[in-house]
């Protein structure tokens, strides 16, 4: 299996030569660091805390070595190898997390889940289901729907846009799992965002805060573009923005045109 490991300082550039074997930050690449053999792994991830667990779905908060905060997600190893390509795809967009690495492994799901076990030392015991494991950078300020007095930030709502129409215009991809708690939050010191869309450079001023879209395990990857994808990409978008109230005019309007739905939906929105 073709495990790859990204910088912890988010990459701007991907270069399709890296190999497993070559290292980072990390030290050695996150497969590697799964030995059957040894139940410790204390020298490289400790858990802390489960974030958010449901229907064989884990999302817990560790330390990686050298103190670095990250967040484990938990799932199939379809779904994770699904989500760690689209990540990958989506990797010169602005507004989408940056997967660290993932890793196959046995681990029994309730072993993860309950909290006293989190305090061992290890992780993949070498028993139970096969599940895959994802690794990514922990955001303090954690998810829009923990920071409701954002809602109205008009940049917020300018780079969700931005970020999901060049997914689907760039890339061919509609993310359909785009709720609030989806949404990282990141401080940031940057100025603006750049987005290329419809043969334009455009800028987003920033004020202080980046969005982070993650959970890709629901997109829908498009090969052929058709009017039905088209629709489904507008009422998916459409439905994010609502959540935000940041929209003041019905799906109704919208004519069969995406640009000329970009421009009205940058017109209007709130």
């Amino acid at each position: 299996m073709r495990v790859i490991d990204y910088d912890f300082h988010e990459i701007q550039e991907y270069k399709d030569s890296w190999t497993p074997e070559m290292t980072f930050r990390i030290g050695k690449t996150c497969q590697d660091k799964i030995d059957h053999n040894i139940y410790s792994n204390r020298a490289w991830i400790r858990l802390e805390r489960i974030l958010q667990s449901s229907q064989g779905i884990a999302v817990i908060k560790g330390i990686l070595d050298q103190g670095r905060d990250i967040v484990l997600k938990v799932n199939s190893i379809s779904q994770t190898i699904k989500e760690y390509n689209i990540a990958r795809r989506l990797k010169d967009t602005p507004g989408f997390i940056h997967y660290l690495c993932y890793f196959v492994c046995n681990e029994l799901m309730e072993n993860l889940i309950q909290n006293d076990n989190l305090r061992r030392d290890y992780i993949c015991e070498s028993r139970g289901e096969s599940m895959g494991i994802l690794l990514m950078m922990y955001y303090r300020l954690e998810s829009l729907n923990k920071n409701s007095k954002l809602y109205n930030e008009k940049s917020i709502r300018l780079q969700i846009l931005l970020s999901m129409f060049c997914a689907y215009e760039n890339h061919g991809i509609i993310l359909q799992d785009n709720h609030l708690g989806n949404i990282l939050l990141k401080r940031s010191s940057r100025k603006h965002s750049t987005y290329n869309l419809y043969n334009k450079v455009i800028k987003i001023k920033l004020n202080g805060i980046e969005i982070r879209i993650c959970d890709f395990e629901k997109s829908i990857v498009i090969h052929e573009r058709t009017n039905a994808t088209d629709k489904i990409f507008i009422i998916t978008m459409y439905d994010t923005l609502r959540r935000l109230n940041a929209l003041d005019f019905e799906l109704e309007s919208f004519s069969n045109n995406l640009e000329d739905i970009f421009y009205n939906i940058l017109k209007s929105l709130r």
